[in-house]
């Protein structure tokens, strides 16, 4: 009878269990910033360098408002590289290079990167490139994916959370080169 009792209460359990991740993984996140990235392997770069360049401007930022990029290096045992530049912000309204260097550890697996958007404001990015240098070589580029910001496949290209009040697209106007710029627009509890 408990035996019965039990896997009849399993699939209520399953269903309920389904039920909440869907509506979870559906609900917007509630927060005051939101970031977009893109990650490289970097187990071939183990023990090297990395650079981080990109082209930042900002527009009508409220209090307390700025842009940030950001870089994270990963191994399997965690993170062994963060800087979100959070103490240089980006409050420039003239389009400006931003830069972050840092050592890719013997363990690395992953490095991830891109931009934040902190607060209430129009945030601008274009141009990003990724260099890497090993030991005895030069500084050699890698290939970013849309790192223009030219291609409409810029949501495949660069994740990002769906956080309530920040709207990500392209756009034409603020452009540093080419014909669009990453725009990140954010109206927070407006």
């Amino acid at each position: 009878m408990k035996l019965q009792s039990k896997i009849l209460k399993l699939p209520i359990l399953i269903i309920l269990t389904v039920i909440s991740n869907e509506l979870i993984g559906q609900q917007e996140i509630n927060q005051n910033w939101n970031a977009f990235a893109q990650s490289f392997d970097m187990t071939s770069y183990q023990g090297g360098q990395f650079r981080f360049k990109g082209f930042v401007k900002v527009k009508d930022l409220a209090l307390n408002s700025h842009a940030q990029l950001w870089a994270r290096i990963d191994a399997a045992d965690g993170t062994v590289f963060f800087d979100n530049m959070y103490q240089r912000p980006i409050v420039s309204t003239e389009w400006k290079e931003y830069i972050i260097e840092g050592p890719i550890a013997k363990n690395a697996i992953k490095l991830t990167l891109g931009g934040i958007g902190q607060g209430n404001g129009k945030y601008y990015f274009d141009n990003f490139t990724v260099e890497i240098k090993n030991e005895g070589s030069d500084w050699i580029k890698l290939p970013v994916a849309n790192s223009g910001f030219e291609n409409q496949t810029f949501k495949s290209d660069w994740k990002s959370y769906d956080v309530k009040g920040f709207m990500l697209s392209l756009t034409s106007e603020n452009v540093l080169e080419g014909n669009s710029s990453l725009f990140l627009n954010a109206e927070i509890n407006k």
